[in-house]
């Protein structure tokens, strides 16, 4: 690696007790204040990413101290890039040599690549979602500091959604059950950084969820016996994909 290719790398690179941070987006705290803030492990590095409607930007690469000192984090900069591909399609990447590691995260080609010469293309057939199997960790972007508090993730039908989705019921026809309580509402939706319950004709919701420390689990079953649906939602403790505390 020459001495300017170094430096460059250096001025984005962060240093924390636990952990190097490497920012493709420098300064991204200020641009994403009160957003989402998505933590996924990709093998010995992890992303950290924002999610926004169809668009999703990885804004910083983490490496654990325990696997990385600054000279091989340096080389590994060097060796490997990360590429985004839109979502729903299949992802081309310059300046590529060779593929190293491709999956989905939210619907959306992730690509581990060794640097090169060439554009190559990445299909979606035979990629798996990361999502499926694991669980990010979400934060909420404080401030222009950094500071940032965990919020609650949202399982709909076994599908993890970066934000809580908007359901509506027949209280005639549906059955809405929060742990084992029927629910008598008409609506879910987002509430703050959680989930609220709502009836018609009132503005605040009749109960909601903020903890941070839960993942709150939506599935919706068809009631072939009667006219309406079941919908049923469970929470549990949060699954901490990082050891990080920043």
């Amino acid at each position: 690696m020459e001495a300017f290719e170094k430096r460059q790398y250096e001025k984005r690179l962060r240093e924390y007790p636990e952990h190097f941070e490497y920012c493709l987006v420098q300064d991204y705290e200020a641009r994403y204040v009160g957003e989402r803030l998505y933590t996924f492990n990709a093998d010995e590095i992890s992303l950290q990413c924002f999610v926004q409607g169809m668009n999703l930007e990885i804004v910083s690469i983490i490496f654990d101290k325990q696997l990385f000192e600054r000279d091989f984090l340096l080389q590994w900069l060097s060796y490997f890039g990360v590429h985004v591909g839109a979502a729903g399609k299949s992802a081309r990447i310059p300046n590529a040599g060779a593929i190293d590691r491709a999956y989905l995260f939210f619907d959306h080609i992730v690509t581990r690549y060794i640097k090169g010469q060439e554009t190559m293309t990445v299909k979606r057939e035979g990629l798996k979602e990361w999502t499926d199997y694991n669980r990010p960790l979400v934060e909420k972007i404080l401030d222009t500091e950094g500071r940032r508090i965990p919020i609650p993730m949202v399982v709909f039908n076994d599908e993890v959604l970066p934000e809580c989705p908007s359901l509506k019921f027949n209280r005639k026809e549906d059955l809405v059950v929060l742990n084992g309580t029927v629910m008598n509402i008409d609506r879910i939706d987002e509430y703050g950084d959680g989930i609220g319950f709502y009836r018609k004709n009132i503005r605040e919701p009749i109960a909601f969820m903020e903890n941070e420390d839960v993942v709150i689990v939506i599935n919706i079953f068809e009631d072939e016996a009667e006219a309406g649906k079941l919908c049923d939602i469970t929470y549990m403790p949060m699954f901490d994909t990082t050891d990080d505390k920043r």
